[in-house]
């Protein structure tokens, strides 16, 4: 299944055909925004896990792999061992803010690598090159 709109409709078709009512995942980066949405029009709880919890639990669980398959198993034991709470879904607002704070946090690395690379630089052009696009990063 894949993370687009296109994968997002067949998880949720297959869900309403299966009675799902819980959906159990790991937050990574920004990808499960969109399942987080799509979760909460369809009526669907999700339950968001640390990844590191969700590893301990399938190691303790004797089942640890390392492949998605593996990881959506464990994570479906976790839901039915664990009775895990809903995550409330975040308001707009707050979403947008959360957005923009990485949006800033990876300016700001990337201003760090320039300056980096920049000081380190033996070629003039290049260094010239840096320059400029480190005025382009400039706020």
């Amino acid at each position: 299944m894949t993370n687009d709109a296109a994968g997002l409709r067949v998880l949720l078709r297959s869900g309403r055909k299966a009675k799902v009512t819980k959906v159990v995942f790991e937050p990574t980066g920004h990808f499960h925004f969109a399942l987080e949405a799509a979760l909460d029009r369809a009526g669907i709880a999700g339950v968001k896990v640390n990844p590191r919890r969700a590893r301990q639990f399938a190691e303790a669980a004797g089942g640890f792999a390392k492949t998605d398959r593996a990881d959506a198993r464990a994570l479906g034991r976790m839901g039915a061992a664990l009775d895990l709470a809903p995550t409330p879904l975040a308001s707009p607002p707050r979403l947008r803010l959360r957005a923009l704070l990485a949006a800033r946090s990876r300016l700001i690395a990337d201003r760090t690598t320039t300056i980096n690379r920049m000081a380190g630089e033996a070629d003039g052009l290049c260094r010239r090159l840096a320059g400029q696009h480190l005025l382009l990063l400039k706020w």
